[in-house]
């Protein structure tokens, strides 16, 4: 039997929990958890996420089979104690001994200097203690196969750069704060860079997919310029490749519409490699949209921020089209169009993105041209070319006379840190949305909540709709895109029955925080899914209509 109090367990939102045994864990503790949740796993659960010592649960609230009198996350809190009480905090999964070559040239190692400078060392000296080092993978995120590494030495200590570069290449190996560790794919970054290495970290294509796990012990293994060199043409050679196939051109985009993205839905049990879930920021709309050409929910489907495109048709299809439609559509709407015919969708209305799906789904986008699938999946409807219809239907949240939109939150893991007063400053006063809000993050501006622990946490999972707070005190509302983990603190969380109308906030938009409890949150939950599937069921019956 288990003790209650062998494990903490602290909600993320009404969708997620972290958990970690009482007192100080390792990256093998968190490891061993995944393994043994794994092991017993549990419908509903999507993701489990490891970083420093603690676990990240995700789940979807729908979809975990509860009692009429217990919440969704009293089933998964009693399944984690079940399935975790007896594993002590020094247990780990046997680690696996990782040898990375790296080549310590100065070309690779840009900020040797620096770092020489900062620990009053030789560049040598630096190098040599560097490559001596026994490392651990604490966590993997920022970006896919990014591994945090524990255990640099003290000495090489050092603050990321003031200013970060606008591109570190793929493989460089860095020092930022107390972690080393190596850029899977050129990207901005602000780490110190000591080195390079030819292996590649990361590839969707392969498996495993992610070199390094969460308790891997890794060393780095000097090598020359020259075995650099014979090892990245050996790489390059054996790297897999996506293999391309053939798909039907459907829709030219013929005016520039920069927010276009493709979107199916969110790829989940992959955050422990780093993988962002993503998807669609409006899943309801998204629903919607693919709903009415009969596609599973899984199709993929246009998703438009801001500025809608204009289409035209290069063969004969049907269009879902939902979320923020523009003026005169009267809602959600399914169309034909003929061969050569358009359709202006660039002016959005209501909110900020757009989904437009068709019969199989889209599978590309490249250039102006959007591509379809070869065969249709079953269960996707023919229309009549004639039918022209809509369906009233908006996700875009509750609204206050003025337009304020009202965002429900539940408190965050970190919502004691902040200063005396800030959590009344959330919840009463109106913040607006900024201009640099994107897929990854929406930023808002207003009342400063400022907190006692900036840059002392560790990273941790974040959930989608998590409040973080950064050193200036403007909260950042993390979307669809966001990092697998945050190190700012999280004060509170928007409920997931609230993210599609996080996902349609416009620049310049007022909204409102609402404290709500759990069960209120997961009763807002079920009651949206029940309305959609409500939704769904009269769609499926005027399908089906106008088909006989």
């Amino acid at each position: 039997m288990c003790r209650d109090d062998t494990l903490s367990i602290q909600p993320l939102g009404d969708a997620a929990l972290i958990v970690a045994p009482r007192g100080d864990a390792s990256a093998g503790w968190a490891a061993a958890a995944r393994a043994a949740l794994l092991a017993t796993p549990l419908a509903g659960v999507t993701d489990l996420t490891p970083a420093f010592g603690v676990l990240g649960v995700f789940y979807d609230p729908s979809a975990i089979s509860s009692g009429p009198d217990e919440s969704a996350m009293s089933v998964v809190r009693a399944w984690l104690r079940s399935s975790l009480g007896e594993l002590s905090i020094g247990e780990t999964n046997t680690a696996r001994q990782i040898d990375i070559p790296v080549c310590y040239d100065a070309d690779f190692g840009l900020d040797q200097d620096a770092l020489a400078a900062h620990a009053r060392l030789t560049r040598a000296e630096v190098i040599a203690r560097h490559a001596a080092g026994d490392y651990v993978v604490g966590a993997i995120g920022f970006q896919p196969g990014f591994a945090y590494l524990t255990g640099l030495s003290p000495e090489l200590h050092t603050p990321r750069r003031s200013s970060p570069r606008t591109r570190v290449a793929a493989g460089s190996v860095g020092i930022g704060g107390a972690y080393t560790g190596i850029y899977p794919a050129e990207s901005p970054g602000g780490w110190n860079l000591i080195g390079r290495t030819p292996t590649g970290q990361y590839n969707a294509s392969s498996s495993p997919d992610s070199l390094l796990k969460v308790s891997d012990r890794v060393r780095f293994i000097p090598i020359s310029a020259e075995k650099y060199e014979l090892l990245s043409r050996q790489a390059e050679r054996t790297a897999p490749h996506a293999p391309n196939s053939a798909r039907p051109a459907l829709v030219r985009i013929v005016s520039p519409c920069p927010g276009l993205t493709l979107q199916g839905t969110p790829q989940q049990g992959q955050q422990h490699n780093g993988v962002s879930p993503g998807g669609p920021m409006d899943a309801s709309s998204q629903r919607l949209a693919n709903r009415l050409v009969g596609n599973p929910h899984d199709a993929k489907t246009v998703e438009a921020t801001l500025i809608g495109p204009r289409m035209e048709a290069l063969r004969d299809l049907s269009l879902g089209i939902a979320g923020a439609t523009p003026l005169g559509f009267g809602g959600a709407r399914r169309i034909e169009l003929s061969a050569g015919g358009t359709i202006d969708l660039r002016t959005l209305a209501g909110g900020s993105r757009l989904y437009v799906a068709t019969p199989g789904g889209f599978s590309a986008l490249s250039g102006d041209t959007l591509f379809g699938i070869n065969e249709q999946p079953p269960g996707c409807l023919q229309s009549n070319k004639s039918q022209r219809w809509s369906l009233n239907f908006s996700a875009f949240g509750i609204r206050d006379a003025d337009g304020t939109v009202a965002l429900r939150v539940l408190r965050g893991p970190q919502a004691e840190h902040f200063a005396a007063g800030a959590w009344r400053c959330l919840v009463t006063d109106v913040y607006r949305i900024g201009s640099h809000s994107d897929r990854a993050g929406i930023r808002c501006e207003g009342t400063p909540l400022l907190s006692d622990n900036v840059g002392a946490m560790p990273s941790q999972p974040v959930c989608h709709g998590a409040l973080q707070v950064p050193p200036d005190g403007q909260p950042i509302i993390l979307g669809a895109d966001r990092f697998t983990l945050g190190g700012y603190p999280m004060i509170a969380a928007v409920v997931s029955a609230d993210w599609p109308a996080l996902g349609q906030l416009r620049p310049g938009d007022r909204v409102r925080f609402v404290e709500t409890t759990l069960a209120a949150a997961e009763r807002a939950r079920h009651a949206a899914e029940a309305e959609l599937n409500r939704l769904e069921a009269a769609i499926d019956l005027r399908r089906s209509h106008d088909t006989l």
